[in-house]
């Protein structure tokens, strides 16, 4: 099980579809602030890493990411 609150952080920036970033973690508790994580996902064009007792448990993106996406899978592109 990776501990996303160490390993994630310490190595600081890490890669999505290809762009390097440094990737956004938050506490599951985060998950109740509904338009706080609505508009965090919305300005992102990455995945957002929720943690529970301080290890990686979800990852949630926009419809619009996610979309964007499974269609570059389907066309073949390789995001690494």
């Amino acid at each position: 099980m990776i501990r996303w609150g160490v390993t994630m952080m310490w190595s600081g920036w890490g890669e999505y579809k290809g762009m390097k970033f440094m990737p956004e973690i938050k506490p599951i508790s985060f998950l109740r602030s509904t338009q706080e994580i609505s508009e965090l996902c919305h300005s992102m064009d990455s995945p957002v890493f929720l943690t529970k007792n301080g290890y990686g448990d979800l990852v949630i993106m926009s419809m619009a990411a996610y979309e964007k996406l499974i269609t570059d899978e389907k066309n073949g592109c390789n995001p690494q």
